[in-house]
């Protein structure tokens, strides 16, 4: 934005709130108002402008804040901003992003959860975009604000408070490059978004088997780079599709018959896929956990392919699930877990009350202690400011959970605190 005056934002609390997922923090205070324009609760409203906007000269980014919401302005996505090019024979395009989060994170049920990428990559005339690291964060949204085309910038809610080194600078990520996420030599597994993650963690627990996988993150769903993915199939000749999208007509049966048309011969076992189960995301846990794809059934699915019986998606059946979920998973090791910091003073006896980071925004998943307002034997009332904790998004203000004497200070001003953690504790 600093460099292309021509960028303009529209989106609902993107503008002085700074996004609901702080994805526009600061934004608004270093271009105004006219350039960050903080809309009404209409999608189809500020996409419109956006289309017509960047039609006529502008860059623009539409923030829908959930892919969900995209089908409140399906129309001016599908309808205009994509044949826009078409229609007038090429005289005008919509080079604009729609931004929206996606996916699955911590059970935000039926309209806060989809990603629908292959239903943006169904039609013509639209890019979509799925990142799965911060570097690609970064460099596919350079590449999507220079781009001469509409694209559907997807980025999982679950990789948001996600770290990783970023180049500084002008970092491009071109369209339809995959990444190698991993090179393996026993099987090809494609995944995207957050599923690259697990992904990954399944290859790490089946390397302890002697098994080595290679998994490609395609980046771009449209354009999608399939010859990656048949060198790669070349090379391992298995392949399993790991998708967070439910299955019909979706990625994983794009990819499998891509590799039955190109590389057939190559393969040693029919390909595998994996995808959400056909159902709306439910609100409780233990059903939302029960629907996703996760580590320990890729690592299940992985062994299903190499044995020649690879998982096939029950989405045929309108009503219900046929099959149960395999009761004989192997248990995936333990991811091994960063070193706590050492408190400045030994946690107070176990029959305090614990102070703890609240849980908060979707996004977040942890913050630094910037202030302790009362020190070790002051009193404090229920209710009373004792701390300030800063994330991603906010300063959190922290309240004595009772009244009683300030018994330990766990974690010290500077210390990151994962959501939920305790800072210290209060003795009646």
């Amino acid at each position: 934005m600093r460099a292309d005056p021509a960028i303009l934002y529209f989106g609902e609390g993107t503008g002085e709130r700074g996004g609901s997922f702080a994805h526009t923090k600061n934004l608004w205070q270093e271009f105004g108002a006219e350039r960050m324009v903080d809309t009404p609760i209409s999608e189809q409203g500020f996409t419109a402008a956006a289309v017509g906007a960047s039609a006529t000269g502008a860059r623009t980014v539409s923030d829908l804040m959930f892919a969900d919401f995209a089908f409140e302005t399906a129309g001016q996505i599908f309808l205009q901003a994509a044949k826009l090019r078409y229609m007038t024979s090429g005289l005008m395009s919509a080079p604009m992003v729609v931004r929206v989060g996606a996916g699955a994170l911590r059970s935000s049920g039926p309209h806060h959860s989809g990603i629908y990428h292959p239903v943006f990559a169904h039609m013509p005339g639209l890019i979509v975009c799925v990142p799965s690291t911060p570097a690609d964060a970064k460099g596919l949204m350079k590449t999507a604000l220079k781009a001469g085309d509409p694209v559907i910038m997807l980025e999982p809610k679950a990789l948001f408070a996600s770290k990783g080194e970023v180049p500084t600078g002008e970092h491009y990520v071109p369209f339809g490059v995959a990444r190698i996420a991993r090179a393996g030599t026993d099987i090809t597994i494609v995944a995207a978004g957050q599923m690259v993650q697990r992904a990954l963690e399944a290859a790490q627990a089946l390397a302890i088997e002697g098994i080595e996988a290679e998994v490609i993150d395609p980046r771009t769903i449209m354009p999608l780079d399939i010859d990656t993915i048949v060198a790669s199939v070349r090379k391992t000749h298995r392949l399993l599709i790991v998708d967070e999208a439910w299955a019909m007509c979706g990625l994983g049966g794009e990819i499998a018959q891509a590799i039955n048309e190109l590389a057939f011969d190559e393969l040693d076992a029919p390909p595998g896929r994996l995808h959400t189960a056909p159902t709306s995301h439910p609100f409780a846990p233990v059903l939302e956990r029960a629907m996703l794809v996760d580590t320990a059934r890729i690592v299940q699915g992985v062994r299903d392919v190499i044995s020649g019986k690879p998982p096939v998606p029950d989405h045929w059946y309108t009503v219900g699930l046929k099959s149960a979920v395999p009761a004989n998973l192997a248990p995936v090791p333990a991811k091994p877990q960063p070193a706590t910091p050492a408190p400045t003073t030994a946690p107070a006896a176990s029959d305090d009350e614990p102070i703890t980071m609240p849980f908060g925004d979707l996004t977040v998943s942890e913050g630094t202690v910037v202030k302790w307002l009362k020190a070790v034997g002051d009193a404090v009332k229920e209710g009373e400011l004792i701390a300030e904790i800063e994330t991603d998004k906010a300063v959190v203000e922290i309240e004595a959970p009772i009244s009683g004497t300030l018994a330990a200070i766990d974690q010290p001003v500077g210390a990151v605190v994962p959501m939920g953690g305790r800072i210290g504790g209060i003795k009646k």
